[in-house]
């Protein structure tokens, strides 16, 4: 998933909830945490999370 993909997952979670549609904007946000969970599993992140990560 990349960045603009998160950020449709994101804006569709925060209208669903705008909508009061709670199920529906726990579900888009159950598939940004599958996707990280991925990532870390597989170690799957590159440079476009850089710019993320403070030392």
């Amino acid at each position: 998933m990349d960045k603009a993909e998160v950020i449709k997952v994101l804006q569709k979670a925060i209208s669903y909830i705008r909508e009061n549609r709670k199920n529906d904007a726990i579900k888009q946000l159950h598939i940004l945490q599958e996707d990280l969970e991925r990532r870390i599993k597989e170690d799957d992140f590159d440079n476009e999370y850089d710019e993320y990560i403070v030392d």
